[in-house]
């Protein structure tokens, strides 16, 4: 039984896709659209092992997530946590003058001028990895 703290949370409802779900909370709720939450999921009771006092229970985050359509009763919510999937650098080669363009014509490095680019990571969306019954509260 999970205590009465997460009873007046929102809870997923439905799985859209690995970026989307549905919770049970909407308009009449007071969310509305651009409203950030987090999902997570409620684990075990932890305690601490000096004093054996409940430390409470250990809270999973699923993602990050911003409300892209409420509905009264009900709101869809998207991850908004990206994750970098690539980044660095380059450096190319390119010709210097008349000789490094015959050159590079020829597949001959002589007379060409390296050039550094940094480039911007590349990002995509985190995944929720979310599951139906779990919780959601602003943050």
């Amino acid at each position: 039984m999970i205590d009465d703290e997460y009873s007046h949370l929102a809870r997923v409802v439905q799985i859209v896709d690995d970026y989307e779900v549905v919770v049970n909370r909407g308009t009449t709720h007071g969310l509305k659209n651009g409203d950030h939450f987090m999902v997570f999921a409620v684990g075990d009771e932890i305690f601490d092992p000096e004093t054996n006092e409940s430390l409470g229970r250990l809270e999973t985050v699923r993602g990050r997530t911003v409300v892209t359509h409420a509905q009264a009763n009900m709101s869809t919510l998207r991850s908004i946590t990206k994750l970098e999937v690539s980044s660095g650098r380059r450096i190319y080669r390119k010709p210097s003058g008349a000789l490094g363009t015959l050159n590079a014509l020829a597949g001959i490095t002589y007379g060409m001028r390296e050039e550094e680019i940094v480039e911007e990571p590349n990002k995509k969306l985190a995944e929720l990895n979310a599951t139906i019954g779990d919780y959601v509260k602003p943050i």
